[in-house]
């Protein structure tokens, strides 16, 4: 079957600079959902 819904995860090293986190502390980090808005505006909670 196929993947519907989409990943819930970003890995570390894909996520945007905004986001000031530790790059090599750990692996995943939460995707953001930002709904209507652009995702460069977004932060996951």
């Amino acid at each position: 079957m196929a993947r519907h819904g989409g990943q819930k995860t970003l890995k570390r090293l894909n996520t945007p600079a905004f986001l000031q986190i530790k790059r090599k502390h750990g692996k995943f980090f939460i995707k953001p959902s930002p709904g209507p808005h652009p995702s460069r505006f977004c932060l996951p909670l």
